[in-house]
């Protein structure tokens, strides 16, 4: 029985020292685990952070401009036609810019240009005025020549023309 107890008590040796390796073992498993566990969470929060931030910046980046664009474009709906629309970069936000830009440009030459021929239609408007009341004057002067009359009413008469067509085409130019 002696070498049985010896192997028994070997065993039993044998099995602690299992026991206490499987123990050891299963703690540094739970150890390993619960430390991944914090790494993988930390690498979360701080992915959603940086995500967070990123957003941020994107959206400020994208969101500025455009909030100038729409301000201008505001101005300009107002009538203010001095805004220059300047947004750097080629993406669709710089290519709505500078469409505007251009529209407000050609919006200035199409006033400028109204302007013009309103003022020629003036100009055009006082002479008839005057022509008008020159052929009056020489109607009472020249009573006594009946085709006289005539001609300066039949130039009196084209005057106007030349001035209803001259009003028409600016009323059309300008709508």
């Amino acid at each position: 029985w002696g070498e049985a107890r010896d192997t028994i008590a070997t065993l039993e040796k044998y099995s602690d020292y299992r026991s206490q390796s499987a123990r050891t073992w299963v703690d540094e498993t739970d150890s390993l685990f619960y430390n991944s566990m914090v790494l993988n969470i930390s690498c979360f929060i701080l992915a959603a952070i940086v995500g967070m931030v990123l957003s941020m910046m994107i959206t400020k980046a994208i969101a500025s401009p455009l909030e100038d664009v729409a301000r201008k474009a505001s101005l300009v709906a107002e009538g203010n036609l001095d805004q220059h629309f300047t947004v750097d970069g080629k993406d669709e936000i710089a290519e709505v810019a500078n469409s505007l830009g251009k529209m407000v440009e050609h919006l200035r030459v199409r006033i400028l240009e109204s302007e013009q021929k309103s003022k020629e239609a003036e100009e055009q408007s006082q002479k008839a005025m005057q022509a008008m009341t020159e052929a009056e004057n020489a109607k009472q002067e020249a009573q006594a020549s009946q085709a006289a009359i005539l001609k300066t009413a039949e130039e009196v008469e084209a005057v106007v023309s030349r001035l209803s067509s001259s009003t028409e085409e600016l009323s059309a130019q300008i709508s």
